[in-house]
């Protein structure tokens, strides 16, 4: 029985106690160097940037991490809020996912590809995405403040390149985002990488948990709903480049603790803190839990109905199942309709 499936049935029985879910991120490096104005990793201006120092993990964190824990991992992604490449043995880290054996996949603004591109051909990842919001270069400029788009497309043309001659069989996802200022650019990438070896993954911004304002860059200005029930806590978890724990891709600057000092993952997964955090998800009052107060992340993974045993005749299930089968678009105006969230919303007009 898959892990996610398992810990779905432990959600519905309102157990806060649990096995184990994926480790779905084991964060390399929170160093980025691009500064996207929506982005609160190195942006000061947004309304509350990220205050978790900035850090390296130490090479023999990550093996210690990786030898212990592999049989957690599913294809863990080597990046959470920084950029991976930045870190100062990153080869050293690919070699030893190799030695162990765990696939892995990369989330990068493709700056730094070129450097490691050699890495990647002697163990390739099994996915990487690139974010990349535009072909346009002085947009480009202006939205990473240090980017330089041709070299971003070079390399993302070199891993093209490797795969197209066999080398490597990665799957190549660009990530867009439908934005203010950015509505004729989604087209116009998708048009540059058309008829190349390419998915797309058009995204909607959100609020990085009321971190920034993003009624400046899209519509979807605010749609925090005064319930939420998330599946998150129960399947996956997130480990920092300081070994810290984070439950989701919206945690940040403090962990639910560390794993140093002999701790193992396994106390950390079920501690007091860990449950207390569920039991407020299940109760219907995860406004409670403070990493949750302003979450606007919608996503199939992580939206869930009311805990019930028979959640298999939920919606929740049937949608789950038709986006597995790509019947359904994970996108988030659908899913809050569908799940009939009555959220506060506030419509920005374009300026």
């Amino acid at each position: 029985m898959c892990i996610a499936v398992r810990n779905t049935i432990y959600y519905n029985f309102r157990k806060t106690r649990l096995p184990i879910g994926r480790i779905i991120n084991i964060e390399l490096t929170n160093r980025c160097n691009q500064q996207c104005f929506f982005c609160p990793v190195n942006n000061k201006k947004v309304l509350r940037p990220i205050t978790r120092t900035k850090s390296d993990m130490d090479i023999k964190d990550f093996e210690r991490i990786v030898k212990n824990y592999r049989k957690y991992c599913h294809m863990v992604n080597l990046s959470h809020h920084g950029e991976t490449f930045l870190h100062p043995k990153f080869k050293e880290a690919i070699l030893i996912l190799k030695k162990y054996g765990v696939d892995y996949s990369l989330t990068t603004n493709g700056s730094l590809l070129g450097k490691y591109i050699h890495v990647l051909k002697e163990y390739p990842p099994k996915l990487i995405l690139f974010s990349l919001y535009t072909v346009n270069p002085d947009k480009f400029r202006k939205l990473t403040a240090t980017g330089d788009l041709e070299i971003v497309l070079k390399n993302i043309q070199a891993l093209l390149n490797l795969k197209a001659e066999g080398k490597i069989a990665t799957r190549i996802v660009i990530r867009v985002i439908d934005m203010y200022g950015f509505e004729k650019d989604v087209e116009d990438v998708k048009k540059y990488f058309k008829g190349k070896d390419v998915e797309f993954d058009i995204g909607t911004l959100n609020s990085w948990a009321g971190r920034v304002d993003i009624s400046k860059y899209g519509k979807l200005s605010s749609h925090i709903v005064p319930f939420k029930y998330c599946f998150q806590p129960w399947i996956n978890c997130i480990i920092g480049s300081d070994t810290g724990i984070y439950i989701c891709n919206n945690h940040e600057d403090e962990p639910i603790d560390y794993l140093n000092d002999g701790k193992k993952i396994e106390e950390i997964w079920n501690n007091k803190k860990y449950q207390e955090i569920r039991s407020n998800i299940l109760n219907g009052n995860f406004m409670k839990n403070k990493i949750c107060q302003n979450c606007d992340y919608y996503s199939l993974e992580s939206l869930g109905n009311k805990p019930t045993p028979f959640f298999f005749l939920t919606k929740n299930f049937l949608f789950k199942v038709m986006y597995l089968l790509g019947l359904l678009k994970n996108n988030p105006d659908v899913l809050i309709k569908m799940f009939n969230y009555e959220r506060n919303e506030k419509i920005h007009s374009k300026k």
